[in-house]
């Protein structure tokens, strides 16, 4: 049985998405009317790629929905985007669905269905990434939990004076931070290496954790 996402819409970001889900392993099938621009000549022997109007079944059909695990719906159209997830829906009823959506009232109208799992916009997505990393450079990337937002950020641990008085962890658990990575000098990442030996020196720590209490780490050094 066939478990791949596909992705109606390849534009500037639907092709996006569909280069980094396949460079990471994963199966992937694209939807586009329009099959001349850049963005699909790009993907052409990467993906396969469908020509069509993913608001038709006969092109869902075409691109194995049936079967498959994912369906983003990624245009830069709320309406086609609405429709391709309801017609999704109607051939997969356990199909994950993601729908690329720019009206805000659109998008609450539709958070209140029960087909549609994910509703994202990239005014949304880009926002809190923009506030933190105008207030701060070591701001990788941010994303709003809640109320508030949650910030990924590098440090080198010579960045904080402090650390040379306690213990990493012990410090990022005072100001609720989780230790994400380490990054050593020839640029492997190590994923929640904990227990690691540290080089202050070249040794670059990736940590999350809300906002707020980021900046105060850093205040209070």
């Amino acid at each position: 049985t066939s478990r791949h996402i596909v992705i109606s819409g390849l534009g500037r970001v639907g092709s996006r998405v569909a280069s980094m889900l396949h460079k990471n392993g994963f199966k992937v099938v694209g939807i586009e009317s329009n099959i001349e621009t850049e963005y699909v000549q790009a993907l052409k022997g990467q993906i396969p790629i469908i020509a069509g109007d993913a608001q038709q079944a006969e092109i869902l059909y075409k691109a194995r929905v049936k079967t498959a695990c994912v369906l983003a719906a990624v245009t830069d159209d709320d309406l086609r985007n609405t429709n391709i997830i309801l017609q999704g829906k109607r051939l997969n009823g356990t199909l994950r669905t993601v729908a690329r959506i720019f009206n805000k009232n659109i998008g609450n109208n539709l958070r209140a269905s029960n087909g549609f799992n994910c509703l994202l916009s990239s005014s949304s997505i880009a926002a809190p990434v923009f506030v933190a990393s105008a207030l701060w450079d070591k701001v990788i990337t941010a994303f709003f939990l809640e109320n508030s937002i949650y910030v990924i950020f590098e440090y080198k641990i010579n960045d904080i004076a402090s650390t040379k008085d306690k213990l990493i962890n012990d410090l990022l658990a005072q100001h609720k931070l989780q230790l994400l990575a380490r990054v050593t000098a020839d640029g492997v990442a190590h994923v929640l290496d904990n227990n690691a030996n540290y080089d202050s020196n070249s040794d670059i720590l990736l940590v999350g954790g809300d906002y707020s209490e980021f900046m105060r780490l850093f205040q209070n050094v």
